[in-house]
């Protein structure tokens, strides 16, 4: 059976068929409030646990830290001799820290190189200091790019432990190389490695498809340019958003403990087929939420809300779109959308990251270099 256009009733909604034709619900009593600005280009933006510090990534190459409103005099990390970041789409794409960090000061960026290959390199700091140690690179994973776009770039690690490494396509238009569906290359899935095993790193002998004639550090194909990933071990879902090509933007529902899932690219978009194919086929995975691009033009993955100053917000899945600005919420009953809303907010310039702090409340970064908080409106009561 063909995909076909996903209605509510199934796994996917079109913002344009919302339930029962209503407008997505608008939710009121939050506002953004500006903490920082002038980074440049900021990518991605991490916390860890206890600390108050957040660290923010540069595209040019930087990692800056920022706490209680002040960036750091220094950068934590300056890389900018490694990073390629002529292309839009090139540069220090990712940052994450090892989930023992407190203790062994592990902490690893996603970049692309003089060569515009993807790498994902290990470096280490003392976890009390705001400087990291710029000699302690390790290199972890070299993939070569044949394109400057599709990088994909997102790292962090899952709840199991391991290292998840979102790559794109490879570039070019309508996936030139079919690296979304082929099983000799690393482009154009998700990757999960056991960065504590031998170095560089080991294949999770759990992974789907060790043994089969799929790279091994395969964890889910068929992705285009995802833009990111995230987990909410309290609803058991994995989200995966993925950009999409001419006419669909897609957010996936994962259950995290399910493996193996294709996307569809390059023979669907947005759940529908985009080249007649076998492939396309119900076996192919069918997107949670999907939106075109009379709205938008690049969906931008977020966080399902698990902080405590928004109440009403918890629960709920938050993305956005970097072209046109807008925050949107998903309510998810997996592995169904059950609903949308809409933030009353201003759309921003443009939305690069969506990140949390320590106490997971949900912050922004937009491509003007600005850091974003969401956080309650305050209600003026008359006299």
């Amino acid at each position: 059976m063909v995909f076909a256009m996903l209605s509510v009733a199934t796994t996917a909604c079109d913002f344009g068929t919302i339930p029962e034709g209503q407008d997505p619900e608008v939710v009121q009593g939050v506002r953004l409030e500006l903490v920082a600005k002038d980074f440049g280009e900021p990518t991605e933006m991490m916390s860890l646990p206890g600390d108050n510090r957040l660290f923010v990534a540069v595209r040019r190459g930087l990692v800056f830290t920022l706490l209680n409103g002040q960036i750091g005099l220094d950068p934590f990390l300056d890389i900018q001799a490694e990073v390629n970041s002529v292309e839009a789409e090139q540069g220090l794409l990712g940052l994450t820290f090892h989930p023992d960090y407190a203790s062994n000061g592990r902490f690893f960026v996603s970049y692309t190189d003089d060569e515009g290959d993807s790498r994902i390199v290990e470096y280490h700091a003392d976890p009390a200091s705001d400087v990291a140690e710029p000699g302690s690179a390790t290199l972890v994973l070299h993939v070569p790019q044949p394109f400057p776009d599709h990088n994909g770039g997102h790292i962090d690690f899952g709840p199991d432990g391991m290292l998840y490494i979102g790559l794109g396509d490879g570039g070019g238009v309508n996936d030139p190389g079919d690296n979304g569906q082929n099983p000799g290359t690393l482009l154009g899935s998700l990757l999960r490695i056991d960065v504590d095993g031998e170095p560089p790193y080991e294949v999770p002998p759990d992974n789907p498809f060790v043994g089969t004639e799929f790279r091994s550090e395969v964890w889910a194909l068929g992705l285009r340019n995802p833009w990111r990933f995230s987990w909410d071990p309290p609803g058991n879902v994995f989200y995966v958003a993925d950009v999409g090509e001419n006419a669909m933007e897609e957010v996936n529902f994962v259950d995290p403990n399910e493996p193996g899932v294709n996307f569809g690219w390059s023979v669907a978009e947005g759940g529908i087929c985009y080249i007649e194919s076998s492939l396309c086929t119900e076996e192919t995975h069918s997107p949670g939420l999907i939106y075109d691009h009379s709205i938008g033009c690049a969906v931008v993955g977020g966080v399902v809300y698990r902080g405590s100053e928004i109440p009403q917000l918890t629960g709920q899945y938050l993305f956005g779109d970097h072209c046109e600005g807008w925050i949107r919420i998903a309510e998810v009953s997996y592995p169904y959308l059950a609903g949308l809303g809409v933030l009353d907010v201003p759309p921003l310039s443009s939305i690069n990251a969506i990140a949390e702090d320590s106490s997971k409340e949900v912050y922004f970064l937009t491509g003007e270099g600005e850091v974003y908080k969401l956080v309650t409106a305050l209600v003026l009561l008359s006299e």
